[in-house]
């Protein structure tokens, strides 16, 4: 429940600041329409679908990195070496 609680309020307090730089609209206007669509989710159980969508979205981000590093050859001892 606090879990829930304390990601919901960074959703509020992050998209409140991206509405602002991107629409220019006033902050507390923002994290009204903010905290309205995340009550709406979490009452309504359709955050659980958009979290799916999220995870992805994040696991094709991780399978990309792998591919990446399976098509660059790294020499892994001066990669250590050097940090």
């Amino acid at each position: 429940m606090a879990a829930s609680v304390a990601t919901a309020l960074a959703e509020i307090l992050a998209e409140r600041s991206r509405l602002n730089m991107l629409l220019g609209l006033p902050i507390l206007l923002g994290a009204v329409i903010v905290l309205a669509a995340v009550l709406w989710m979490q009452f309504t159980n359709s955050y659980k679908k958009i979290e799916k969508i999220i995870i992805a979205f994040v696991s094709v981000i991780g399978v990309s990195f792998i591919f990446e590093l399976a098509l660059v050859h790294i020499d892994w001892g001066a990669a250590v070496m050097d940090g």
